[in-house]
């Protein structure tokens, strides 16, 4: 399938997955089994995007790949770390914050690759060739 299409998909998975956890946790509907079974498929999308993302990220580093590869991971897991400081000091009792974070962060995602892929998914944006004389 090719890395776009497998992150691309899964970060539509976890957006999906996690806009309807937030309407059954804020509808009263939420117990352990559906808390475990929602997080399981999320968690199972969401591990489609984390190498897929690395993969494409790296098309273009050549023979830098894998000092990018060490700087991606250095950068990715300083600001995952700030990010879920900041997502835990929302804890009010219920798992609302933690999958409205889920929620939040992969439309910011999706928004991402949006702008970096010029508006294209599941398949790599191509610059137009200019034919000069």
């Amino acid at each position: 399938f090719g890395p776009r299409r497998v992150s691309h998909g899964g970060l539509i998975g976890v957006i999906l997955l996690s806009g309807l956890h937030i309407g059954v946790a804020v509808a009263g509907y939420e117990t352990i089994w559906i808390f475990a079974a929602l997080q399981f498929v999320t968690m199972c999308f969401f591990g489609l995007c984390g190498s897929n993302f690395g993969a494409v990220a790296m098309e273009s580093m050549g023979e830098l790949a894998g000092t990018a590869a060490s700087a991606q991971g250095f950068c990715s897991t300083i600001l995952s770390a700030l990010i879920g400081i900041a997502v835990g000091q929302q804890f009010n009792g219920t798992v609302v914050p933690v999958v409205a974070g889920f929620f939040v962060l992969a439309i910011v995602a999706l928004l991402a690759i949006l702008i970096t892929e010029r508006g294209t998914l599941f398949r790599a944006y191509r610059r137009p060739v200019s034919i000069h004389a």
